[in-house]
């Protein structure tokens, strides 16, 4: 399993296509149709990666913080509870579920614990850090009225990032698919720009790739760590869903905004390391002629075992 990691060089603006909000993690099928242009715009043909993304040979994760050599993961849907019944008993371990509750985000270590129900608050209180390795701020903006050149203000939402941290998502599968698809793909996204702004120089950032393993439990449920669209609702065991649209923007065509669909958010419990699938839009109309090309969204699973008794 690798770290892809982005050490940025300029702040970051994702989200939902407002300016005055941002989605951190940055969702998993954000950076797939970001390869999938990047690709497209180096002349790379994605039939290959379609396939592997689809057989499962390929897996994304979504994008999540590092700090250094700290990874953070999403905090598995069920772990507030196995913790506050762990914790329960005295104020002090009461104080720890508390803070556990508030976390989004958890340290691989205290990750890796939850899966393998190892809970030890000592041990939480000890990980769990004060802040996350980014903040958000509401940068002002100046936009003139082009008739009448009246100015008014407003604000677009950035993420900046500590030095020496960043986002990083996990890539797990065919070596030779990432070497020809998803190495050349990030690098050049790094010189273009990940996310919104791209033309004011927002989302620059360098690519370092480490070998990571997460410790799994031998647990038959999985907790996936990019979002999951569910072919039924049999794969789910514990859920929240999230919806997702957007717009396809495109060189050759005329942009269509994308159906909203209902995904399983990051930290989702799964039944099966196979959950989710890679969607053709053209299920969903004659999409590929309109734009000129293919549009695919990318829903599988990336599981890791949990350990739910």
């Amino acid at each position: 399993m690798k770290a892809v990691k982005l050490h940025f060089r300029s702040p970051l603006h994702v989200g939902m296509g407002s300016t005055d909000s941002v989605d951190v993690p940055v969702h998993s099928d954000t950076l797939f149709g970001a390869m999938g242009n990047a690709l497209s715009a180096m002349g790379i043909p994605l039939d290959g990666l379609i396939d592997a993304v689809s057989s499962g040979r390929a897996r994304f994760s979504s994008l999540y913080p590092f700090r250094g050599r700290e990874y953070y993961l999403p905090k598995p849907l069920h772990a507030d509870s196995l913790v506050a019944k762990t914790a329960m008993g005295s104020r002090e371990n009461y104080r720890v579920s508390k803070k556990f509750k508030k976390s989004k985000f958890l340290p691989k270590k205290v990750f890796e614990d939850v899966i393998n129900r190892n809970i030890d608050p000592e041990r939480i209180i000890e990980l769990l850090p004060e802040r996350m390795p980014f903040k958000v701020a509401d940068v002002p903006k100046v936009a003139l009225d082009r008739v009448t050149s009246n100015s008014s203000i407003y604000y677009l939402t950035q993420v900046f990032f500590e030095e020496s941290a960043g986002l990083y998502f996990l890539y797990d599968g065919d070596g030779s698919v990432f070497r020809k698809y998803v190495l050349p793909a990030v690098r050049f996204l790094g010189d273009e720009g990940l996310g919104g702004k791209r033309t004011w120089g927002l989302g620059l950032f360098n690519v370092e790739v480490k070998d990571v393993e997460i410790r799994e439990s031998n647990g038959d449920s999985f907790v996936t760590l990019s979002l999951t669209l569910p072919r039924s609702r049999d794969e789910l065991v514990y859920w929240e869903p999230v919806k997702r649209s957007g717009w396809v923007n495109t060189k050759t065509g005329t942009p269509r905004r994308k159906p909203t669909m209902l995904f399983a958010r990051e930290g989702s419990i799964v039944s099966s390391k196979d959950a989710g699938a890679v969607i053709d839009l053209d299920d969903y109309g004659n999409f590929s002629k309109e734009i000129g090309h293919k549009v695919h969204v990318y829903g599988k699973a990336f599981p890791v075992r949990v350990m739910l008794k």
